[in-house]
């Protein structure tokens, strides 16, 4: 895994990697300054994206963050047990550790012998239980010998625990850090060096004082996925919009679109690590009571954060369905976005107005502001526009290399909606 990693950070060269768990276990420490610490280090990380030679001085280039702080955030993060220093010195070197393997540090396991290790990952392949034979043979997965007297010593060491009584069943409590497969978060160098004058993305963060949108902002960098969605899922987080049907002609229906909530799905990664567990009753929009959890409103002012500031925008897509199952038709971005899907949404109202009556032109006209309007096929009728989440920053991965080949795609179907133009001009008789 190291050494794809390696090759692919050779290769492209504008971008990091954090490891999902770790960078969770990092924020579990409470500091933004350490949060915004560990992601500098990470930044100067080499080929295996975990051994780094920036410390201090990296800290106070990129940020505000003064020298003494600067050190003790790192001091932080050396308690905290999420890295740990392999050099000292005036040019010291860092770690940034497994998550397993903060875990471990943090709760110690005491060392296993090779029977015990055996023993114990049999147990654990079975998360209902399993029961423990009094001998074994050479056959079955235990250690040959007495597997019972094995448990024992694991159940003293707090790694194994009955749940039937006797030697019924018997499960695990924790498996010991073992080298586990990392789940990597790509990150753009740009979040860290800002591009031209501009303040840095993690510099503007760290300026709201608000580590829950530090969080956030990484988190989604997971989710995202450009070359599929185009964003973050819209059933993961979406900008929803009204819609209304406003004309029609011959095989098309022309919709209208307005920006309605926003909307967030409980059971993700990125939202659960807001929320509490704690409820409060609150008042919904018709006036009914309704609880909800205390970690809402955080997540949300950590969301406000990111759009406010410009790191993430809300781009409109046509789907043929609000659903899982759900696809993208084209964007509909009049001011986000990027040029050609802007393009593409300016022919997609022309050919709209072009479809409808002049009275119907006026309503839109008059709305030009808030209402999107574009022609679809009458035969898709749950057609829905949604706003996806997006990172203006973006590392030059495969993965969005991919998403810029479609834009070849979007300026082909503005062309397409040029030609319903077109068609209908034709079709009126001549003043």
């Amino acid at each position: 895994m190291v050494s794809d990693v390696s090759a692919l950070k050779s290769e492209h060269g504008n971008f990091f990697a954090v490891d999902r768990r770790a960078w969770s276990l990092v924020c579990d420490l409470k500091s933004i300054s350490a949060a915004a610490a560990y992601l500098i280090l990470a930044r100067g990380s080499q080929g295996d994206m975990r051994t780094t030679s920036w410390s201090v001085n990296a800290i106070e280039d990129r940020t505000n963050i003064p020298r003494l702080r600067a050190k003790d955030a790192i001091k932080a993060l050396l308690e905290g047990k999420v890295i740990e220093q392999r050099r000292g010195g005036t040019k010291p070197q860092y770690y940034l550790l497994p998550p397993a393997e903060i875990e471990n540090r943090r709760t110690p396991v005491e060392s296993l012998t090779a029977d015990e290790r055996l023993v114990l990952e049999v147990i654990a392949s079975h998360p209902d239980g399993i029961e423990v034979p009094t001998g074994s043979r050479k056959k079955d997965p235990w250690p040959f010998g007495s597997p019972r007297s094995i448990v024992e010593r694991l159940i003293r060491k707090g790694l194994v625990r009955s749940i039937g009584g006797s030697w019924s069943k018997v499960a695990a409590t924790r498996l010991p850090a073992t080298p586990d497969e990392a789940d990597w978060i790509w990150l753009p160098n740009s979040i860290v060096e800002g591009v031209g004058e501009e303040t840095s993305p993690i510099e503007r963060i760290r300026q709201s004082q608000s580590l829950a949108a530090l969080r956030l902002f990484v988190d989604l960098y997971h989710v995202q996925s450009l070359a599929t969605d185009g964003g973050v899922h819209w059933r993961q987080l979406q900008q929803s919009f009204h819609r209304k049907q406003i004309g029609q002609r011959a095989d098309f229906v022309v919709w209208a679109f307005w920006i309605d909530s926003l909307k967030a799905w409980g059971g993700q990664p990125f939202v659960n690590a807001h929320m509490t567990g704690q409820t409060e009753e609150v008042e919904r929009a018709d006036g009914t009571k309704g609880h909800r959890d205390t970690g809402w409103p955080i997540f949300w002012g950590a969301l406000e954060v990111l759009t406010s500031t410009g790191l993430v925008e809300f781009v409109p897509h046509l789907v043929d369905s609000d659903t899982q199952e759900g696809t993208v038709l084209h964007p509909l971005a009049y001011r986000e976005g990027e040029p050609l899907e802007q393009n593409l949404t300016v022919s997609a109202r022309d050919a709209a107005l072009s479809m409808l009556n002049p009275e119907q032109q006026d309503w839109v006209l008059a709305r030009a502001d808030t209402v999107r309007v574009v022609p679809v096929r009458k035969h898709i009728k749950d057609v829905q526009l949604v706003g996806l989440a997006r990172l203006r920053h973006r590392a030059k991965t495969t993965a969005t290399a991919d998403w810029f080949k479609r834009m070849p795609e979007w300026s082909a179907l503005a062309d397409r909606y040029l030609d319903l133009i077109a068609g209908i001009e034709g079709e009126r008789p001549a003043a």
